[in-house]
């Protein structure tokens, strides 16, 4: 495209010798000449460059040079014939970007000198634009919210952002030459932090979780990202930490999680007592008749050797059908016996889903937390599915939290239940709990031949507080906590697959060594 020059030129003899200098170069340039500021305003800001007379009849190119966009975007280059020094300095400090001195030789090279005027221009424009961008960059950083740390590539502090000194307590001047690990709390172990630096030292990005240590002694945890700075040759230079305390959104997840866990429990509890007290029940009734019939045996025994000490003959009378206690008491113990293994299963499956929580995670067994958590359940679904549990053999133990994956399973079960009792009909349902794996993972599959999952409602069942249930049968946190424990708290994933009126299946991916 042509370069666009507006000339404001009073001199018509000049604007003339001009204009045939720039034509010399054919479509290169496109010249508009005008002989006054009135016009000029027209042509102004559609123009390249403007080439003005310092003085006009209706005032100057300083005056064009109060519209802000001109000001930016349109260099404006003085031409006259004598200008003093001191008003020249005047003009440079109003925003001209140069002053050029009238004459023949001058004509002739102003094409060039255009040109040159335009890449200086340009370069000014450049360098603001780079001004303006690390004003802004600076602004953000130090108003962010976020913590930022700036290291050499040995970890000695450079700079750090306010919002570290909020958050660690320490002032910029008390850790800067400082190692980073001067936040260590010592909860993270050798190889957490190999890992780190064998990655960021590989030109690598590094997210993870830190747990901290403020200048005061408190802990602290944050979300971080550590990122690699390269200079022109691809050599690192610098480490930026890029990090938000998240201590307050964790004790608030711990918060909603026990509160589900609470919501599960109290599901539970009455079922729990209900299963307990069927077989605590017949253990009480047959113990009661075991031991009414022992003191009519007891009796028996004691006229026999009465009888026999006297030496009497006579037939001793038998109000006892003592045939029917021998055959009825051995019964009554053998379902006593099964009573009391119903109760030990109960409360070994309780004992187990209430693994206490560890905050570092452990080997566990997935098939055994389906058992457990499908037996403590039962009273959930019993009368409303039947279960089946298909183990895979030879299942690898995972390195997992196993009392939030029982909180997981508890949910999938519960949420099954309710679909099925969505159900139009009396007819009870079928939930199938299955496990597998691969070299990596396990993978936990509940389905359900419940109401299914309408379409549009598929994206937003793991949103916190989203649900389609009644007032006062949840909170909506269950799923979202699951998919909280899955995903973020062990790397894992989690799908769903719901046809609306036929069933769902989701499915649990866990790796099997997990790192926290």
């Amino acid at each position: 495209m042509p370069v666009k020059v507006l000339l404001i030129e009073k001199n018509e003899d000049h604007g003339i010798l001009i204009n045939s200098v720039f034509l010399r170069y054919g479509n290169r340039y496109r010249l508009t000449i005008v002989p006054d500021i009135e016009i000029a305003r027209k042509y102004a800001e559609s123009s390249d460059i403007i080439i003005s007379n310092l003085y006009l009849d209706d005032g100057s190119p300083l005056d064009l040079l109060k519209d802000p966009y001109i000001y930016k975007n349109v260099p404006v280059i003085v031409l006259e014939s004598f200008v003093d020094q001191e008003t020249v300095v005047t003009l440079i400090k109003s925003g001209v970007l140069d002053y050029v001195n009238k004459s023949a030789d001058m004509f002739e090279s102003l094409p060039e000198k255009t040109d040159r005027f335009l890449e200086l221009s340009n370069l000014r424009k450049d360098r603001n634009a780079i001004a303006e961008r690390q004003n802004k960059l600076s602004t953000a950083i130090y108003h962010s919210s976020e913590t930022i740390v700036i290291t050499d590539i040995k970890g000695i502090i450079e700079f750090v952002n306010p919002a570290f000194e909020r958050t660690t307590g320490y002032s910029a001047g008390e850790v800067l030459g400082m190692p980073v690990s001067v936040l260590k709390s010592g909860q993270h172990d050798r190889a957490f932090y190999d890992d780190l630096w064998k990655t960021i030292l590989a030109g690598k990005p590094w997210k993870g979780h830190f747990i901290n240590k403020k200048k005061n002694g408190d802990v602290y945890e944050e979300d971080a990202s550590v990122s690699p700075v390269f200079d022109e040759s691809g050599n690192i230079i610098n480490f930026v930490a890029l990090k938000r305390d998240i201590s307050d959104m964790i004790r608030i997840e711990n918060q909603l999680r026990h509160a589900q866990k609470m919501e599960g429990i109290g599901t539970l509890a009455a079922g729990i007592a209900h299963e307990i007290n069927t077989p605590l029940q017949y253990i009480s009734d047959n113990t009661l008749f075991i031991k009414d019939s022992f003191k009519k045996i007891s009796d028996f025994y004691s006229n026999i050797k009465k009888s026999a000490e006297s030496g009497s003959e006579n037939k001793i009378a038998v109000g006892t059908d003592l045939e029917y206690l021998m055959n009825e008491i051995p019964e009554a113990l053998e379902e006593s016996m099964n009573g009391i293994r119903i109760v030990r299963k109960i409360v070994t499956a309780m004992k187990t889903f209430s693994h206490p929580g560890l905050k570092t995670m452990q080997k566990a067994d997935i098939n055994d937390a389906i058992t457990s958590t499908v037996t403590i359940t039962k009273n959930v679904w019993k009368y409303i599915a039947d279960v089946e549990t298909c183990p895979a053999e030879n299942l690898p133990e995972i390195t997992c939290h196993i009392g939030d994956i029982n909180q997981v399973i508890l949910n999938m079960i519960t949420n099954s239940c309710d679909a099925i009792s969505e159900r139009k009909g009396e007819e009870k349902g079928l939930i199938k709990i299955s496990t597998s794996f691969d070299e990596a993972f396990i993978y936990i599959t509940i389905e359900d031949n419940g109401a299914g999952i309408p379409a549009e409602l598929k994206e937003k069942i793991f949103q916190p507080f989203f649900t389609t249930k009644q007032i006062g049968k949840g909170t909506g946190q269950g799923l979202a906590l699951s998919y909280d424990i899955i995903v973020n708290k062990h790397n894992g994933g989690i799908k769903v697959d719901s046809e609306h009126g036929k069933g769902t299946v989701f499915t649990i991916k866990l790796p099997i060594e997990n790192n926290e």
